[in-house]
């Protein structure tokens, strides 16, 4: 005679079943995240970034959508956590970093420079006051006391060039710089298409890396695993926005050199066009880029200079006719950074040098792409000594203008 009761619990219908290990294995990962979160809040000094994390915008997720483009919420602090330190990042009323609110439409007394690109402008890793458009305000303040000189950061992390002009487009008839610069590439050599393109799977990926400290923790882990699998198997089925997981061969790189190259150049007269009906001056800088940073790019062991990796990597490519999708992000970053050249020279354009800047120590890159101050100091030294080369501050003499006791004239001499 059987008990009472006894065998029940298997005679549960399958679908109860499956709700409650789905119960359990949310209840699981709550728990986990949540130990996750409380383990970073101690070992890191009770650093309350952890606990927040997801709830507070982290740098990365900016949700305030343009026409074509994104950009953060306005009024808030993005935060970063950088060897054991919170940095906050100031985001303004029009969704911008800057300590300040911009003031669209500006007195005309102002000369305003409008700084366009994405993390790296943006000033990953780095303070407000350290990234490379508030440093060069800082040194042309210095240069010329007399002048109201203002730099505005409008770098957004992750952007590419479409995302860039789209933004241009729409955010710089109100603000009226008297100059735009452009620094990017690295975004366009690594993602050929934009993030928001991704399967469904990446985009949930995506949500978890902004949102969860446990995915954090994983995350590295997880990407490693699944490019060894991709490789193995020469299968990607996610189907990676980037280049992929898998290894590239010789006609593989050269279509996607091409591709990425004349999307590039279709964007950059897309920009000149904006600036001009503008009358503002477009001023291009050469962005350096180092696969010194990124994990199984064969560089790993020393720093080397943008010329020294290219040389390398051009032979490796010569004598395997094949290349890592790492790898060959440099070499259509390069491609990029000539076209910028390039460009700059047909259309009569001002070109800044930015990887000669870096030239005298590569390792202030904190990244592939990403500067520490100094090396943000140093791309904004190159910009201000070019603009003083150009003498865009020429000061017009008082008996030109005909009028006694007034200000300095804000006429800016472009030759």
């Amino acid at each position: 005679m059987t008990p009472a009761g006894v065998g029940q619990r298997d005679n549960l219908p399958w679908q109860k079943k499956t709700i409650f290990l789905v119960i359990l294995g949310c209840a699981a990962l709550v728990i986990l995240e949540c130990g996750a979160r409380l383990t970073f809040y101690f070992k890191e000094g009770r650093n309350p970034y952890y606990l927040k994390f997801g709830f507070v915008a982290d740098t990365e997720f900016h949700s305030y959508e343009g026409p074509g483009y994104t950009k953060f919420q306005p009024n808030t602090f993005m935060h970063q956590q950088v060897n054991g330190q919170t940095i906050s990042m100031k985001i303004n009323s029009s969704g911008f970093r800057s300590p300040r609110d911009f003031i669209p439409p500006k007195d005309n007394t102002v000369f305003r420079i409008a700084t366009l690109g994405s993390s790296s402008t943006f000033g990953y890793f780095v303070k407000d006051d350290q990234t490379y458009p508030s440093q060069l305000e800082g040194m042309l303040q210095v240069s010329y006391p007399e002048r109201r000189i203002e730099v505005l950061n409008l770098g957004i992390p992750h952007a590419r060039m479409d995302d860039i002009v789209a933004l241009a487009r729409h955010e710089l008839a109100a603000l009226k710089p008297n100059i735009v610069t452009l620094y990017e590439g690295a975004n366009d050599a690594f993602w050929p298409k934009p993030r928001r393109e991704a399967g469904k799977i990446y985009r949930l990926k995506d949500w978890l890396y902004f949102h969860s400290v446990l995915w954090r923790v994983v995350h590295s882990t997880v990407k490693y695993v699944y490019i060894f699998f991709a490789q193995t198997t020469s299968m990607d089925p996610i189907k990676l926005p980037h280049l992929g997981a898998l290894q590239l061969t010789q006609s593989q790189i050269e279509r996607l050199r091409e591709e990425i190259r004349r999307n590039f150049r279709v964007n950059l007269e897309k920009l000149h066009e904006i600036t001009d009906e503008l009358g503002a001056t477009l001023i291009l800088i050469t962005q350096n880029y180092s696969l010194k940073m990124l994990p199984g790019s064969g560089f790993e062991d020393k720093w080397r200079t943008y010329e020294e990796e290219l040389a390398i990597l051009r032979d490796v490519q010569r004598k395997k006719r094949s290349l890592s999708p790492t790898q060959a992000s440099f070499l259509i970053h390069s491609d990029l950074q000539n076209e910028t050249k390039r460009f700059a020279k047909e259309r009569s354009l001002g070109l800044v040098d930015g990887i000669a800047a870096l030239k005298r120590d590569p390792s202030q890159m904190l990244s592939y792409v990403h500067l520490s101050p100094l090396g943000n100091q140093w791309i904004a030294k190159a910009i201000h000594d070019y603009l003083e080369s150009q003498k865009m501050f020429q000061v017009i003499p008082e008996e030109m203008t005909g009028q006694k006791n007034m200000q300095p004239s804000c006429l800016f001499a472009v030759p």
